[in-house]
C-alpha cells in the first residue's frame, strides 16, 4: 500500500454466482448448437442457422470473457482514497 492510498477496500469476484453464470452461458450455448443441427422438421434449416450463428457467437465470447474472472485471484475492484482501481485497467487509477 502505498502513502496515497491509505484507507483501502478490495472487493472479490463471487466465485459461486460467476461459476453459475458461466454454466448457464455454455449450456445456452451448447442449446443452440443442438438448435442448428436439429432444425424444427416444418421449418426452412437456414433460417435456424441465421440465428444460431450470431447466437453462438454472442454467448461463447462472453463465456470466454467470463473465464479469466473465474480463475483470478487478484481483487475485482480496489477502493481507496486516491481512487478506484479496476482490474481491467491495471496501470491507471480512476479519480
Amino acid at each position: 500500500m502505498t502513502s496515497e492510498e491509505l484507507r483501502r477496500s478490495e472487493y472479490a469476484y463471487n466465485k459461486r454466482k460467476l461459476l453459475l453464470i458461466f454454466l448457464v452461458i455454455v449450456a445456452i450455448t451448447a442449446g443452440i448448437i443442438w438448435l442448428g443441427f436439429h432444425p424444427p422438421g416444418d421449418k426452412d434449416p437456414r433460417v435456424a442457422w441465421f440465428f444460431v450463428v450470431p447466437g453462438t457467437a454472442f454467448f461463447g465470447i462472453l463465456a470466454l470473457l467470463l473465464l479469466p474472472k473465474l480463475f483470478s485471484v487478484e481483487p475485482g475492484l480496489v477502493m481507496s482514497t486516491a481512487g478506484i482501481r479496476l482490474p481491467n485497467f491495471p496501470g491507471q487509477i480512476l479519480p
